[in-house]
């Protein structure tokens, strides 16, 4: 976002700036709910929670009556009239169901709040500094897919996580940052949870949300047709609220620069797995999996509000030089994003390289891959397997000839190292004796035994490897040092 956004509201901007440790929270996504055992994988005491429920509450409150009750028209305020807004505190509640009710209820659990509040203000800090926010996304892989169970307790939590720095919060220019992001974000939960009031509540149903995982037991085309009509009036429905919360931005101005990250996030926070087997599966996971779909049609549609009404929204930005260009680029950005988050092939690869990462892996880094590459000042010892060497690996579950890099470090008899292929990152760990190498291969879940053998005085290697279950294969990988002792 930057500078040119408007100041909406010198009450809504004076609390946030109050309250800059934790307004970020308000960001929390409604758009799903994650499985409770993934949700405990990092737990916000009972205590902090407490702490900030109440002035969760009053921030809602002052955004709600300073910025969208103006907007409102007399039917939508009388309809809205005894709306109320609930903060439970739990462990239970670290999943992300952001919920209304027929009795205009809106739900944000406080521990989803706090979750959030850590992903924004990691965001606002890695984006201004120049980082990329790739670090970020996989972070919301790996916690969707229960990959942090492997990571030690203390560097579960996202700012630890992503290498984020204790004092981050003292950068005026980072909680800036990370408030522009957030009055955007806020504004679109809370706007959309009115939508759903404002448009009713229809029996949509248990067996409508649970029509993907109801598959197996009723097998059939009939089935497949149902679910997809069903969970298709589902997708409707969420479409609807997202129209009544951008004509409430559009009514106020305010292009909602902030979303695309929103939904990038959001996007990765849903495990991946059995559903991913063809592409009807994939098509009713979408639909289904995703409790508020969030699937390209559903962003698209953002886009082309956005572009349509471009002129109101191009009204909100202070500097009308450059308003077209920033309008021009913000829906592309949706349209992008649009166009990955229903690729399954993108999104089963996240999910299984996003398993391999340990919190090393997820630190501040200026490019969007990441590369194994020798620790900074590393120097290696004039003998074999020590070095960095490149080749291919080839196995029957990997495919032929895909490019790898080994970092190997010799101590005496012992090597270690780590490598990459594609994205997978893997960890080795063995003895050498003499002109063999026997190790320990760990790539994710999936651990092997590889055989490795020195050729040309070490200059380059051959190694045939076994995985200890049938899912991971068996292959060959050759390498030839690249670097120099």
């Amino acid at each position: 976002m930057g500078d040119e956004i408007m100041t909406w509201s010198n009450q809504l901007q004076r609390s946030l700036w109050q309250s800059a440790t934790w307004v970020t929270a308000f960001g929390a996504v409604y758009l799903f709910s994650l499985d409770t055992a993934l949700a405990q994988q990092i737990i916000y005491p009972i205590p902090l929670q407490q702490e900030w429920q109440q002035e969760f509450l009053e921030v809602t409150l002052e955004n709600y009556r300073g910025l969208m009750e103006p907007a409102l028209t007399p039917q939508e305020m009388d309809r809205l009239s005894n709306v109320r807004f609930e903060f439970p505190v739990g462990p239970h509640d670290q999943n992300f169901n952001f919920y209304s009710s027929s009795e205009n209820r809106v739900v944000m659990p406080v521990a989803s709040l706090l979750f959030f509040k850590d992903l924004a203000f990691a965001a606002a800090w890695l984006s201004l500094k120049g980082y990329s926010i790739i670090p970020l996304l996989d972070y919301a892989s790996v916690f969707a897919n229960g990959g942090l169970v492997r990571w030690p307790e203390e560097k579960r939590f996202p700012k630890d996580a992503l290498g984020i720095p204790a004092d981050a919060g003292s950068n005026a220019e980072v909680v800036k940052r990370y408030q522009e992001m957030v009055v955007d974000i806020v504004l679109f939960v809370l706007a959309h949870e009115l939508g759903h009031i404002m448009q009713g509540f229809e029996e949509i149903g248990d067996y409508d949300r649970h029509c993907w995982e109801d598959r197996p037991k009723k097998k059939g085309r009939k089935k497949d047709s149902d679910c997809l009509r069903k969970l298709g009036r589902l997708r409707q429905v969420e479409q609807s609220a997202d129209s009544f919360a951008l004509e409430l931005f559009r009514r106020i101005n305010r292009p909602p620069l902030g979303l695309p990250i929103f939904f990038s996030i959001t996007s990765r926070l849903q495990p991946v797995g059995e559903f991913a087997l063809s592409n009807k599966d994939w098509d009713l996971w979408v639909l289904g999996k995703r409790e508020h779909p969030l699937d390209g049609r559903r962003i698209q549609a953002a886009a082309n509000f956005i572009a349509a009404n471009r002129a109101d929204f191009e009204k909100g930005l202070r500097n009308p030089a450059t308003a077209s260009t920033r309008i021009t680029n913000s829906v592309s950005e949706f349209t992008k994003l649009a166009s990955l988050v229903d690729d399954r092939s993108l999104f089963v690869t996240q999910a299984d390289c996003t398993l391999t990462y340990g919190p090393e892996d997820l630190m501040p880094r200026k490019g969007a891959v990441l590369d194994v590459v020798p620790r900074d000042g590393e120097r290696f010892v004039a003998k074999p397997w020590s070095g960095v060497y490149e080749g291919t690996v080839v196995g029957n579950k990997i495919g032929q000839s895909t490019a790898i890099r080994l970092i190997l470090r010799r101590d005496g008899a012992r090597l270690t190292g780590d490598t990459q292929y594609l994205c997978f990152r893997g960890r080795v760990d063995g003895s050498i004796t003499g002109d063999m190498a026997a190790v320990r291969w760990t790539v994710g879940n999936i651990r092997r035994t590889l055989t490795m053998h020195a050729e040309a005085a070490g200059a380059s290697i051959r190694a045939t490897w076994r995985s200890d279950t049938d899912e991971g294969g068996d292959g060959t990988v050759t390498a030839t040092r690249v670097s120099s002792p």
